[in-house]
């Protein structure tokens, strides 16, 4: 009975050394790949038109983002660049942090936390020179910048156009006559 119990582990050990032997010789990779969450910025506009704005006024457009992505979207930095970069700003985002209204808190991923806005101002005339009223200082013809968004998706960097034409307010005329 010993011979045979000693026969059969032998079997075991033997069948054991050739399976694992087999499993070394052709390779076998029991790691899995790693699943990457990533977030996707879309924008819904590529660019924003403001059209004429009297240079006495501020105009805002407010553009949707989204989050196309499986992992949080985190807006980094918005910024404006080219010649007229001065005449707009950001004036809001959503969803923004308690404490500041320009600065972005994470877009979810879930269905109802996908969409993100962010309002932008065009300012034709600098409030400096509206303070004093000054209006022929004004910057009056067509604007052009370009607004970076950059955020924690693999492209890093997106573009969005922007023109506006600032105009002079109309001049009210009263003419009186004399009898």
């Amino acid at each position: 009975m010993k011979a045979m119990f000693l026969t059969g582990m032998k079997l075991y050990f033997l069948s054991l050394s050739l399976l694992l032997l087999a499993i070394f010789a052709n390779g076998c990779s029991c790691e899995k790949e790693p699943i990457q969450f990533q977030s996707k910025l879309i924008l819904e506009e590529n660019t924003i038109d403001f059209g004429k704005v009297a240079v006495v006024t501020t105009s805002s457009i407010t553009i949707t983002i989204r989050n196309g992505g499986s992992a949080p979207l985190e807006i980094t930095n918005i910024s404006f660049d080219g010649v007229d970069k001065d005449k707009f700003s950001v004036f809001r985002v959503n969803p923004s942090k308690k404490d500041n209204e320009t600065q972005f808190d994470k877009i979810g991923t879930q269905s109802d936390q996908r969409k993100g806005s962010i309002t932008v101002l065009y300012q034709p005339c600098p409030s400096y020179i509206k303070s004093k009223k000054e209006w022929s200082k004004c910057s009056t013809g067509d604007h052009v910048a370009q607004m970076s968004i950059k955020a924690n998706d693999p492209e890093k960097s997106h573009l969005i156009q922007i023109t506006g034409k600032g105009v002079l307010p109309p001049r009210l005329v009263i003419a009186c006559d004399q009898y």
